[in-house]
């Protein structure tokens, strides 16, 4: 099963990658502030490969420097490990409280 507060943050950086404001280099800066606290053995071994990937591109430069493409990518993987982790182990128990 999962660790949880693995599940509770890629859900906090799901939400910030769709309901952000900003481009998407932005929302992908934002996003990465969730999972920075994260180890790759929070996570599944089967994920630790990407979240590694992942890490390194971040440690490396701001995602709002990188390409659209790039940017893409790296939202396309954040949402495939947030998915592949709410599959694992069911929903968050602790939804983020509405913004506003």
């Amino acid at each position: 099963m999962p660790n949880e507060e693995a599940r509770r943050r890629f859900n906090l950086a799901m939400r910030d990658l769709a309901l952000g404001t900003g481009p998407l280099g932005e929302r992908l800066d934002d996003a990465w502030l969730h999972l920075t606290p994260l180890q790759s053995h929070d996570l599944p071994e089967e994920l630790r490969p990407a979240f590694e990937q992942m890490e390194a591109q971040w440690l490396s430069r701001a995602a709002t420097e990188l390409t659209e493409e790039e940017s893409v990518t790296a939202a396309e993987a954040i949402l495939w490990m947030a998915s592949a982790l709410l599959t694992l182990g069911g929903p968050p128990s602790e939804q983020p409280a509405p913004s506003g």
